[in-house]
């Protein structure tokens, strides 16, 4: 590998980091359109009585779309570091900051410093990075397991008429 500064790998990280954490969202809203659609065409005009097997895997399924709905929505829901603090990176601390405040505190930081706040911002997005993943993988398993009970309900239904 060439070398690589250590200001050029930061940049780098946090940029792969970035991308990632855009495609974690795009997933996790992908899911909210595909199970919201699933849901409206199965269920606006369905009436569930539990009274056959069909009717159980349906309630089972509705059930199932409507947490991964809930679950993908937290996941894209932004998230912001510890507010106690005044940094310069996290852009909710840089908004309790007046104008001069902020351009001062870039205008005299070390870059020694900067670096390690950058460090520090990649810490952060990995870890937010780790949690969006995380919620979006079980996402996907109980989507699978919702639209099992679709399936197993489709084939009841063919069965029974």
């Amino acid at each position: 590998m060439s070398n690589v500064k250590k200001d050029e790998f930061i940049k780098l990280h946090q940029s792969y980091l970035n991308e990632y954490i855009k495609f974690a969202d795009a997933k996790a809203l992908a899911i909210i359109s595909i199970n919201g659609f699933i849901l409206n065409f199965n269920f606006s005009k369905r009436n569930i009585k539990f009274h056959n097997t069909e009717d159980i895997f349906n309630f089972v399924a509705f059930i199932l779309l409507i947490i991964t709905i809930i679950l993908a929505a937290f996941a894209v829901y932004p998230r912001t570091n510890n507010r106690s603090e005044k940094g310069i990176i996290f852009w909710d601390n840089i908004n309790s900051m007046g104008e001069k405040e902020f351009i001062d505190k870039v205008k005299f930081e070390k870059e020694e410093e900067l670096l390690e706040m950058m460090i520090q911002q990649n810490y952060f997005l990995a870890k937010t990075a780790s949690m969006k993943y995380s919620i979006i993988r079980k996402v996907f398993i109980i989507s699978a397991l919702g639209y099992f009970c679709l399936l197993f309900s489709s084939i009841f239904q063919i069965i029974c008429s």
